[in-house]
This record gives C-alpha cells, structure tokens and sequence, in this order.
C-alpha cells in the first residue's frame, strides 16, 4: 500500500480544537511470475507445468508475468464532499535479465474494475544454468523479475521497484535421457 496522511482544522481560527485526520491509501499492482509450461529438448509442443517436472539442458520454458492492479475503491469523506483517489501508473516495466527479456507496458489509471496485464517470455536452459560457481550441481532453477513504475496517487507520488520470484523454481536434471 502507498498512501499519505493529513489533518484539517476549523477554518474560523477558533478556540474550538476539532482536528479531524484523513489517511488515504491505495493498493499497489501485484506481480508475480511462474513457469507456466515446459518443452523438452526433442519434443514439439510445450506441455502445462506441474509440480514434480524438471529441466535439463537444451529443455525450453514458459515464463509468465502478471501485473495486477487494483481498483481504486478508496473514497472518503472531506468537508462534507466523497473524495475519490485513483492511481496513475506510468514508466512500467518488467525486466528479467537472466532470461535476457524486457518489456514495457501501457500507462494505466486505476478505475473502478482495475485491471491485470500478462505478458509471456521463453527461455532455452543451458548447461551454465545448471551448475553453480563451484562446478556443483544446482537443485532448482531460480531467477528473479523485475517490476517497476511511477506512480501519482491524489495524495501521493513515487517510484517503485518490485522483485517476483513467486513460482519461478524448477528442479533442475543433468543427466539427460528422453
């Protein structure tokens, strides 16, 4: 959540103390990615991923990006007056440098439905990707993604970096045998 705080007082400079605080606050996107298919080395179609599959060299996957954003359903009471606060989001990216893939996403303003925006990237797992520094063999496969927007809110403004890594781990074979 991003948000900001302030207070309001009588405007009749009176004794009369009556201060009233507003916090206003929205719902930042969600980002997640996951591997949503996988295509061994010798075969010609992707398959669904499910748990307990496995990637050896040459093996492609299926990377998929989510961003949800929420609807801007916050209102509020101020001087008598409903006050609504959307969210305006520019300068969106998603960036996964392991799997060499960037893409940039439309400007959105939060509204009463919100929206949730995909995109899908592949990636060919290579011998490096299977070993550690150490020349030891990895367990799982693991990188990371990034998120990041501009956002400016009624109240607030900012930039923001998110990381997902929700579901991007694969068990990782050496041994290759199709």
């Amino acid at each position: 959540y991003h948000g900001t705080m302030f207070y309001s007082r009588p405007e009749n400079g009176g004794t009369d103390i009556n201060d009233t605080i507003y916090f206003a606050a929205e719902k930042l996107p969600e980002f997640k990615k996951e591997i949503v298919a996988v295509k061994h080395r010798d075969a010609s179609d992707f398959v669904a991923f499910t748990d307990g599959m496995t990637i050896g060299e040459g093996d492609t996957i299926r990377y998929q990006f989510t961003v949800t954003f929420a609807p801007a359903a916050h209102s509020f009471e101020k001087d008598g007056r409903t006050q609504y606060a959307s969210v305006s989001y520019s300068n969106i990216s998603i960036n996964d440098p392991m799997i060499d893939y960037s893409a940039t996403l439309d400007n959105y303003t939060s509204g009463a439905e919100g929206a949730v925006v995909t995109r899908t990237a592949e990636y060919v797992v290579k011998e490096a990707d299977l070993v550690d520094g150490s020349g030891n063999d990895k367990a799982s496969l693991i990188n990371l993604a990034t998120l990041h927007y501009n956002y400016q809110a009624t109240y607030s403004r900012g930039t923001v970096t998110k990381t997902g890594m929700a579901a991007a781990s694969i068990p990782v074979r050496r041994a290759v045998s199709y």
